[in-house]
């Protein structure tokens, strides 16, 4: 086989965290395509698609390299059984390694396509000078995978406000993982009844799970609207079923086809778990909304609204608390808001710098620092 022409959107060395008797060369596998369980499936061909990244390798090649610096961290903390000790640069990786494998799987890829197809029919089928059947077949995006990675890099910085914690699995049933391991999330506005989408990186209130073994789960939030656990303690013991049932739940919910786990799991359970979340399975999570915004010229013209319908499923833990101040938030006219404002605003601009070629998606910092971009 050519050089790293098997390219996997879900790292090996991620997997193997769930592999059967730890073994690093099996586990089990549900496939929810087909409800087929499969108890003993080869590690090394999950979750990968030839050449994902690109033929030339360059993509692959960086990717495994953030991945050698995050198993490293990953690995301490299953052995710590902790985040206490961990440097500014620590979480610095780890966040980088969550968000951009929440944008490298085949499922964001397929988003992305669903989502370029979703509106450029939608222009379409506002002008009369195009001709009939042209939006009969399906649009994508030439290079979405890369798209997507670039995506996860300009978005980064967005992120870095959020805290994190450890959540420690004390029950005897084992966190689950699938082929679109990151979930985002986001209690507050599901109770705010926000409409449209609810989890963009700079919303008040966002949530990012990931298991990183049958007995840790990572979670960055937004410490202003959530409290978890106790204040000074990066850490969180759950006891309680209802816990671990409800975070496999939405990991369920956002799996693309395969779930993965080990041997503490049997059929049966796994079976019982997928049937709690069909009806939230299988639904379009890309949309587009049109509002009507006038006439001119005797030409109607329409406001088209893209967004993501996260995973909704009224979450529940006993170990999140949502802060008083947070419940007291008033929306105004129920628009989704951000966390800080005043930076969003700069990072707009940063973004329209990057556009005109005067900064680097990863100079933001140098932006904020008003160092003159190169000439």
């Amino acid at each position: 086989m050519p050089e790293k022409k098997k390219q996997h959107f879900v790292p090996r060395f991620y997997l193997k965290n769930f592999s059967l008797n730890s073994s690093g060369k099996a586990l089990s596998i549900f496939n929810l395509s087909n409800s087929k369980f499969i108890p003993d499936g080869n590690l090394k061909d999950q979750a990968y698609k030839n050449y994902f990244y690109g033929r030339d390798l360059n993509i692959e090649n960086a990717l495994s390299e953030l991945e050698g610096i995050a198993a490293k961290i990953i690995r301490d903390i299953i052995d710590w059984n902790s985040v206490a000790n961990f440097s500014r640069e620590d979480r610095y990786y780890l966040l980088e390694f969550v968000v951009f494998l929440s944008e490298r799987t085949v499922c964001m890829v397929n988003q992305l396509n669903e989502s370029a197809d979703k509106f450029i029919k939608a222009i379409i089928s506002k002008d009369p000078g195009i001709p009939i059947g042209i939006n009969e077949g399906n649009f994508s995006l030439t290079q979405p995978t890369q798209f997507a990675l670039y995506r996860a890099a300009i978005s980064l910085p967005v992120m870095f406000d959020l805290s994190y914690k450890l959540i420690i699995n004390q029950t005897k049933i084992p966190f689950i993982t699938s082929d679109h391991p990151v979930v985002l999330y986001n209690q507050f506005l599901e109770d705010q009844k926000v409409p449209g989408g609810n989890t963009g990186l700079a919303s008040k209130g966002l949530q990012i799970f990931l298991p990183l073994s049958p007995h840790h789960l990572i979670v960055f939030f937004d410490h202003d609207v959530y409290k978890i656990g106790e204040k000074g303690n990066m850490s969180v013991d759950i006891t309680a079923d209802s816990d671990v049932e409800a975070l496999n739940v939405i990991q369920c919910i956002n799996a693309n086809h395969n779930l993965y786990f080990n041997e503490e799991i049997s059929e049966s359970q796994i079976r019982r778990l997928v049937s709690r979340v069909n009806r939230y399975r299988g639904k379009s999570r890309e949309n587009v909304d049109e509002y009507p915004v006038g006439k001119k010229d005797g030409k109607k013209y329409f406001l088209l609204h893209m967004y993501t319908t996260g995973v909704k499923c009224n979450l529940k833990l006993s170990c999140i608390r949502m802060l008083k101040k947070a419940r007291q938030y008033k929306l105004i006219d129920g628009v989704e808001p951000v966390r800080d404002e005043e930076f969003c605003r700069l990072y707009k601009n940063f973004l329209k710098s990057v556009d005109k070629g005067l900064y680097k998606a990863n100079e933001f910092y140098r932006f904020l620092r008003g160092v003159a971009p190169p000439t």
